[in-house]
């Protein structure tokens, strides 16, 4: 099995048939049921803050050492959060913003599958701890309810990689599940010298563990591969002295749980736990209706040589997907709510009608010494919506005639044009224009007539 790192702010070390863990598209409540898929977790602040103590104690101590290393599936939160503290202490914030700053997180830390997913799993975690300085200090660390994945370390450093750099193995584990044979192993390599230490962080209610949705990826042991994961869903924080609760919903569900490890703001509880479902539906609601505003607006913006047509239908299914997601939501928190839809929702049965009388009404006025002004009523649909644009300009005769004839550049002539548009009805302006100029059709400005 050979190394690989993906790009991102660690490095992730699998079989080379991995693929990039880059989210195209997130998914949706649709795609994964009701009531039985909905991602919501409760816990109490007593949990979080102890979870909370637990990560920092782990990032500082990680500071201080020149390789940290974590295993998939339980430890990628933990190394996201170190990773994050890095940044924080190296650059002043939590995201390198250049290579440099990538590559000096990236050689520092890394992630591995997880020791006990195939019979050779450790492979690939040997061979790098075979390949770096043997003077440099190493800091094993992962995330386990009963120790178990601390004993699978333990293994693979006592059978595999004993003496060959100095390793330290820290764990976080709960403090009610914890079984303390599964980490005699490690306790056992350090009463022999061959690791130079070993620390538990037992906390209250160990709350990624066994569920990928907060660690934002699945594992799929047998194809040693990461699923990547874009749930949305809410986390409610209750806080027993105030019996109120905090409500963070996001999507992806694990950017919320990222961001309740920093300290919560004492004034932050303030939803009844009786309203806690409406709280995240409709925090939901907003998340989703901004993502499928941010689609729209890559639409239009790939849209240049699209009809109007396409792009109209491109916009009815957008609004499909707000009226299925936001029904799955409604179903999987029990709300009965009628949220906001997206701005352009609104105007697509406008758009439909005004679609079916698109048109270019083109009239003719002579402004004398041999130039005529063209007016042009233009109705159109485009990225923005049902249009009527209405602008003239004043030409010369001849140069408007050889103007048409040769089809200049667009913006030249009408600007506020939308071409795709346009384009459909030019030779209808061209001939309508010509017409009149050849039969001298003349009348006042200001005064009404006949379409020419």
């Amino acid at each position: 099995m050979n190394s690989r790192a993906a790009s991102m702010i660690f490095s992730l070390h699998f079989d080379d048939k991995v693929a990039v863990l880059d989210v195209e598209e997130p998914g949706s409540w649709t795609d994964r049921g009701d009531d039985r898929h909905r991602a919501l977790l409760r816990c109490d602040t007593e949990d979080l803050a102890s979870l909370r103590e637990a990560y920092n104690s782990l990032s500082t101590l990680a500071s201080s050492f020149d390789y940290v290393i974590g295993f998939a599936c339980g430890a990628l939160s933990l190394i996201i959060h170190i990773a994050h503290g890095e940044c924080r202490r190296l650059f002043g914030r939590i995201w390198p913003q250049s290579e440099d700053e990538l590559r000096a997180i990236q050689t520092r830390i890394h992630v591995f599958p997880g020791l006990s997913w195939t019979k050779h799993s450790s492979a690939p975690f040997v061979e790098f701890l075979q390949g770096i300085d043997p003077k440099a200090r190493v800091l094993l660390v992962d995330c386990s309810f009963s120790g178990g994945a601390l004993g699978k370390i333990a293994n693979a450093v006592s059978s595999y990689a004993s003496a060959l750099v100095p390793v330290t193995i820290c764990g976080i584990v709960d403090a009610q599940r914890l079984e303390e044979h599964k980490i005699a192993g490690c306790r056992d390599l350090l009463s022999r010298g061959i690791i130079e230490d070993f620390r538990l962080l037992p906390v209250r209610n160990l709350l990624s563990e066994d569920f990928p949705k907060l660690l934002g990826f699945s594992s799929l042991h047998k194809k040693v591969e990461l699923e990547p994961l874009w749930a949305p869903g809410a986390i409610v924080v209750h806080d027993a002295e105030t019996d109120r609760c905090l409500v963070q919903a996001s999507e992806p569900l694990h950017a919320a749980f990222s961001g309740l490890l920093a300290p919560i703001p004492a004034d932050a509880f303030c939803v009844e736990q009786s309203d806690v479902s409406q709280r995240a539906a409709e925090t939901l609601f907003m998340v989703l209706r901004g993502r499928l505003q941010r689609r729209y607006q890559e639409i239009v913006e790939q849209s240049g040589s699209s009809d109007a047509t396409t792009v109209l239908n491109m916009k009815q299914a957008l609004c499909g997907q707000w009226k299925r997601e936001t029904s799955a939501l409604k179903r999987a928190f029990g709300v009965d709510v009628e949220p906001p839809e997206p701005e352009f929702c609104k105007s697509i049965e406008e758009e439909k009608r005004f679609l079916s009388g698109e048109s270019v009404d083109v009239r003719v006025y002579e402004c004398g010494s041999g130039s005529s002004v063209v007016s042009i009523r233009c109705r159109y649909v485009d990225g923005r919506g049902a249009v009527q644009t209405d602008f003239s300009f004043c030409m010369p005769d001849q140069e408007l005639l050889q103007a048409l004839e040769q089809r200049l550049s667009l913006p030249a002539i009408v600007p506020a044009i939308y071409k795709p548009t346009f384009d459909v009805f030019w030779k209808q302006l061209a001939d309508d224009v010509k017409r009149s100029l050849e039969q001298r059709w003349i009348e006042p400005q200001g005064t009404s007539s006949e379409s020419a």
